[in-house]
Order: structure tokens, then C-alpha cells, then sequence
């Protein structure tokens, strides 16, 4: 992708490039039943969320609050489904042992 101006450096653009990565490298481990996944990625999902307060500030026009908005209840979301179901907090609570369970199998295999 081409950059062209008016583009420029400003903290959401440095927020954005950080935790992208952070999000993606978040994803196995999440899936893995990482606990420690969830707490990480709960706490990039609030700093995220209180970002947009100021955002919501320096930025007073209607189509930055919808997305701010938008934001806002998917953020919620995501974090409701790490934390709230029985079968999301099943998944997490096991996650360590279940992948010891599969090591021990399969060490057992060779």
C-alpha cells in the first residue's frame, strides 16, 4: 500500500501498528485455552477502550463517535465472550493442562 498525504505519525497511528501484532500473536494462545492469553488480551481491550475517550475529545465530529461507538460495543463483546459463558471460562480453565494432557500423549506415542 501506497502512503499518501496527509498522513502522519500521531499515538493512534503508533497504537495501531503495536497492537495489531500483539492482537494476532494473541490468537493461538487464545485458542490454546491460555489463560494468560485472555487476561492480556483483556487488558489491550481496556486500555483500547479508555483510548477512545480521548479520541471521542479531539475528535468532536459525528462520524468519528460512530465509530468510536462501534468500537466501544464491540469491544464489550469480545470481552462478554472471553468472560461470561461457562464454555469460555471451561475452555480457559483447562487450557494448561489440556495441552500437558497432549504432550504426555504424545511423548507416550513415540
Amino acid at each position: 500500500m501506497l502512503l499518501v498525504p496527509p498522513v502522519g505519525w500521531n499515538p493512534g497511528t503508533i497504537y495501531h501498528l503495536i497492537s495489531a501484532p500483539l492482537y494476532a500473536a494473541l490468537i493461538l494462545p487464545l485458542l490454546g485455552g491460555r489463560n494468560w492469553a485472555r487476561i492480556t488480551i483483556s487488558i489491550l481491550l481496556g486500555c483500547q477502550f479508555a483510548g477512545r475517550f480521548v479520541v471521542w475529545v479531539m475528535f468532536p465530529s459525528s462520524g468519528v463517535h460512530v465509530a468510536l461507538l462501534t468500537g466501544w460495543a464491540i469491544s464489550l463483546i469480545v470481552l462478554a465472550a472471553l468472560w461470561i459463558p461457562r464454555s469460555a471460562r471451561d475452555h480457559f480453565r483447562g487450557g494448561g493442562m489440556r495441552d500437558a494432557r497432549v504432550l504426555d500423549e504424545v511423548e507416550k506415542g513415540s
